[in-house]
């Protein structure tokens, strides 16, 4: 048999169909096999006819893996990178979009939901809005088959606005991603376990994300919170500290593992914070950025216990 194309080996395939962007992504991936479709996204972003679009692999960093990847990326028949494309069903996340930007020196296009997003590349619906024009000429066909889904897809998610993203949470920036406490959780954690912020919690990995540049959150899954996660862990603004839960918090969202939980909260106290053992719910703890460095390898052990 003949060796298998490079390009091929490196196709993200591992992909998580239960989100509804990934399910989109991947009926998008059905049409671009259509000359029309696939001239008109090549043409509205300027890549030439010479590109082949595909679900991109994952980018690692040289200080660690972080498994960041944009959703498609875009190689000549080369192999050249031209660009990679990141899609949204809602409006861009800019901080995401933004650290790609910022790591590569190729360009990063940004395909939205609706036209009325902005800043953006392309969008959603103007792909359906140009699938519609050409869908009566693939009548009766397999290819109809395929802009069927994709329509129904982007109808029911953008143009109904059905699309409900778990939170307005994204993935970490660069700065957080090379924050020292960042590193030891990937390190100690590794790879697989560490869920990106655009992916629901689930039991036995967590999920890093931020709402803001200079922060970061470690989220577990609990049976109150679903995919969206329970904060064991934070940091903002850039400030020195890192906040914890109170036990009281801890012990109504992990009812099934209040061992772990009353482990978790004597730690966080005995390296400094006593007040976490009496907090009520609403209020958190407190620990320096250094002490939670110097102790992190008990903290995460304790964590482990609550994924």
């Amino acid at each position: 048999m003949p060796e298998k194309n490079d390009l091929t080996k490196a196709i993200h395939f591992k992909e998580d169909t239960t989100k509804p962007e990934n399910r989109t992504n991947l009926a998008l991936l059905s049409i671009l096999q259509i000359a029309e479709i696939r001239d008109f996204v090549l043409n509205a972003l300027q890549l030439p006819q010479e590109s082949l679009i595909y679900p991109c692999p994952n980018i690692e960093t040289e200080e660690f893996a972080t498994s960041q990847r944009p959703d498609f990326v875009v190689r000549d028949f080369a192999g050249t990178t031209l660009g990679y494309i990141e899609i949204e069903l809602g409006p861009e996340n800019s901080t995401q979009i933004n650290s790609y930007r910022s790591r590569f020196n190729v360009p990063v296009y940004s395909v939205v939901g609706k036209n009325s997003y902005t800043p953006r590349n392309l969008s959603l619906e103007e792909i359906y809005e140009n699938v519609q024009h050409i869908q009566q000429n693939y009548s009766n066909s397999q290819q109809h088959v395929s802009l069927e889904l994709f329509c129904t897809l982007v109808r029911y998610y953008v143009v109904d606005g059905n699309f409900r993203a778990f939170s307005i949470r994204s993935n970490l920036s660069d700065k957080m991603l090379n924050s020292t406490l960042v590193g030891m959780i990937y390190t100690h954690f590794g790879n697989e376990k560490i869920l990106q912020a655009d992916v629901g919690v689930i039991p036995g990995k967590i999920r890093l994300d931020t709402i803001s540049e200079k922060g970061f959150s470690l989220r577990v899954y609990s049976t109150k919170t679903g995919p969206k996660g329970f904060s064991l862990m934070s940091r903002s603004g850039g400030r020195e500290v890192v906040e914890f839960p109170s036990l009281t918090k801890l012990r109504k969202y992990f009812p099934y593992r209040q061992e772990a939980c009353d482990h978790y909260a004597q730690l966080i106290a005995q390296f400094g914070a006593r007040d976490v053992l009496n907090l009520p719910e609403a209020k958190r703890s407190r620990l320096s950025l250094n002490v939670v460095e110097n102790n992190f390898k008990e903290i995460a052990d304790a964590i482990a216990q609550l994924i």
